[in-house]
């Protein structure tokens, strides 16, 4: 049995979504149950789910206080499921979602964790850009984790919240490298498919991705071998790269300060060139996150919003390397 758990905070709309999605899976109710914990919504969510009647059993619980990982870590304390299912208030799962993942599962039964793929509901295209498709990523959103293995190592670190700041980050990645380093077994599935809106078409959902890259910080101080063999290594064009963002972002930013300077002396020239780099460094950090929706620069806001993330992933990047003493993190 799955037991599906959804950590939400004012979206009810999409949650509505999700658990429909849920509701039209392929396969008998009985085999999952879903266990939704809203982190203090003010949008009416407690009160509509109050209402709500699905084939599947549905449990609610509420954390007014703290983020992701303390809302996952209570929801797993009620789950009656051999298996753990992360996955988000804004996602839609495939309607063969739980069959595909049954059938992993029983062809490999030594497994601890499975990983599913997150695709763009529109294009069918993962959205997960620059992965190579080999190496786990850990992602929260389609992640099925066997209770027994996820209750030996306690769970997810609560560390990778911050409450002040409303930001989490990184608990995923935490949580499978810690089962990594266990002995734990490991398998990726192209085919447990959930659906998701393409991301960051607003600078302020961009802003906010940037700013959690704070947290990078802090895993790599955790994990430094696994942050270098696992989040560093990036798949360009077949190619692997190591911290490919970080190193986008770091010319992009040298390209930036040469631009402004060159405008200054009057080498126009100098200039000129140094923008055209920075140019394809915007453009290669916004395929990233947006992929051919990249290419459309006339979106001004869009535009506009991604000629400055670079400069804020940067900062993020310095600011949780002093807060959490990791000088590391900042080398590629």
């Amino acid at each position: 049995m799955f037991s599906v758990i959804i950590p939400t905070y004012n979206r009810l709309n999409t949650l509505l979504e999700c658990l429909e999605g849920l509701e039209n899976l392929e396969g008998a109710p009985g085999i999952f149950e879903v266990i939704v914990v809203d982190m203090g919504s003010t949008d009416g969510t407690w009160q509509r789910l109050l209402d709500l009647r699905y084939r599947y059993s549905l449990e609610m619980l509420r954390v007014d206080h703290g983020g992701a990982c303390r809302a996952r870590n209570g929801g797993a304390d009620r789950a009656k499921g051999e298996w753990l299912v992360f996955t988000g208030d804004d996602v839609v799962p495939e309607h063969d979602w739980l069959k595909k993942a049954t059938e992993h599962i029983e062809f490999h039964p030594e497994l601890d964790l499975l990983e599913g793929l997150i695709v763009d509901r529109a294009s069918r295209r993962p959205l997960r850009r620059f992965e190579g498709g080999r190496i786990p990523s850990f992602p929260p959103l389609n992640l099925f984790v066997k209770k027994t293995a996820f209750e030996r190592l306690g769970g997810f670190n609560q560390s990778f919240d911050d409450p002040e700041l409303h930001l989490q980050f990184r608990g995923d990645a935490d949580l499978g490298m810690r089962l990594l380093d266990a002995g734990g077994k490991v398998a990726l599935a192209s085919d447990v498919l959930v659906l998701r809106d393409g991301n960051f078409t607003t600078p302020g959902d961009l802003f906010r991705q940037m700013r959690l890259h704070i947290f990078d910080a802090l895993l790599y101080r955790c994990h430094p071998f696994r942050f270098r063999q696992i989040i560093e290594v990036k798949n360009l064009f077949g190619l692997p790269v190591r911290r490919l963002q970080h190193i986008i972002s770091l010319v992009y930013g040298t390209a930036f300060a040469w631009c402004l300077t060159a405008l200054l002396g009057g080498r126009l020239y100098e200039a000129f060139s140094a923008l055209l780099a920075a140019a394809v460094c915007g453009l290669l950090f916004r395929y990233k996150y947006q992929g051919l929706r990249a290419l459309q620069i006339y979106r001004v806001p869009e535009t506009l919003g991604f000629l400055a993330a670079p400069l804020v992933y940067l900062w993020s990047v310095v600011h949780g390397a002093v807060r959490y003493r990791a000088p590391g993190v900042l080398f590629p």
